[in-house]
């Protein structure tokens, strides 16, 4: 947790006792570079999914993992963790329609919700250290905090309700990384956010580190 004191930590206790900030986990792409569900990858006696799921419940009991391609097997993996799971019709059609379809699910059951955090199932070093940070930077009165990893902004991502029209709006094969580049962010370092699953020789380099 951010370290602050006097007023800072008295805006910070009120905020952060009524935000209520949800967490959309996508996982419905195919992993066609990959040749197998990316989602199942294990190490440490883990799957990719499991621990990006597990990453969202350490910050929130408001989790939404949205499934696509292989949705029975996938949806398996996770059946025992306290997230809502949901298949999306449209996976195929891109990301942005499973942020898009992640969003709506979210909000029509929780219409008070202040933000969300949007994040991907294939970057290993996401944690709920992680996530928290950002909670505290919103809660410090940044609407819009992303994770900044080489010269990408991008997720793990945190959006007020502001933002909620836009990512509405986005294109449903480019994601939501036009608003993170035209926005003000906050940025939070991540370096490790670069290290994603893609291809066999991603998960071999990653089993290697």
């Amino acid at each position: 947790m951010a370290q602050f004191g006097g007023v800072d930590k008295v805006i910070y206790l009120l905020t952060s006792s009524v935000s209520k900030i949800g967490v959309i986990i996508l996982a419905a792409g195919s992993s066609s570079r990959l040749g197998r569900p990316k989602q199942l990858l294990r190490f440490n006696g883990e799957s990719l999914l499991q621990k990006s799921v597990k990453a969202a419940l350490d910050v929130s009991d408001i989790t939404l993992t949205v499934l696509g391609a292989h949705y029975q097997e996938i949806g398996e993996e996770i059946k025992y963790l306290k997230t809502k799971s949901l298949f999306n019709l449209d996976w195929n059609k891109g990301m942005g329609n499973s942020i898009k379809f992640g969003l709506h699910e979210i909000h029509k059951e929780h219409p008070d919700l202040n933000a969300v955090i949007i994040m991907v199932c294939d970057q290993p070093f996401v944690s709920g250290e992680l996530l928290n940070t950002m909670i505290d930077a919103y809660h410090r009165g940044n609407a819009l905090v992303a994770s900044s990893y080489g010269s990408t902004v991008g997720v793990p991502a945190l959006f007020d309700r502001q933002y909620f029209k836009q990512i509405l709006k986005i294109d449903d094969k480019k994601g939501a990384k036009a608003i993170l580049n035209h926005g003000d962010a906050y940025l939070i370092p991540f370096p490790q956010g670069s290290q994603d699953i893609d291809t066999p020789k991603d998960w071999e380099n990653f089993k290697a580190m």
